[in-house]
């Protein structure tokens, strides 16, 4: 069983809570018996000491620094190409403008040398298909000529007729 007094030979417990007694009717306890109610010591405090950031505060602080810096270099130089993009460009615009029209020209004249290719191979096809029975019947009737001309200059013979 619980005795109270197990706490009264504790130095420095300043509290006067430390000496409350339950009363005989509540709750069932003897009255010897006392509630045990402690106090926690307070260190003294010392003054912090701290001189200057720490490492990480810093290390952070430097980060979002360099940060910044980076971001406004980056704006500015967007800025400064951004204006002298736009002076060039007006500069540049009358030369530019007659460069694309001399583009659209010259693509103009090949779409139009392919079509005339386009029609040159047509034709061209159709020359072939109607002169190569023609070709081979010339080449055939040059083989029998020179048949013959063999047939006849191994029998050299010579008639004459009048009719």
């Amino acid at each position: 069983m619980w005795n109270g007094n197990q706490y009264n030979d504790r130095q420095g417990c300043q509290s006067p809570l430390t000496t409350l007694r339950f009363s005989v009717g509540s709750v069932g306890a003897s009255a010897d018996q006392m509630l045990p109610i402690t106090t926690v010591r307070k260190a003294k405090e010392q003054p912090e000491t701290r001189v200057g950031l720490s490492p990480t505060a810093t290390l952070m602080l430097a980060s979002q620094l360099l940060i910044v810096m980076v971001l406004g270099i980056m704006v500015f130089t967007i800025a400064y190409v951004s204006w002298n993009a736009r002076d060039t460009a007006h500069y540049y615009y009358p030369l530019m403008v007659e460069g694309a029209n001399h583009t659209l020209e010259m693509l103009r004249h090949g779409h139009q040398s392919s079509a005339s290719l386009e029609a040159v191979m047509a034709q061209s096809e159709a020359m072939a298909v109607q002169s190569i029975p023609e070709m081979i019947d010339s080449v055939n009737k040059t083989h029998e000529m020179v048949a013959r001309m063999q047939a006849v200059s191994q029998n050299p013979v010579i008639k004459l007729s009048m009719a």
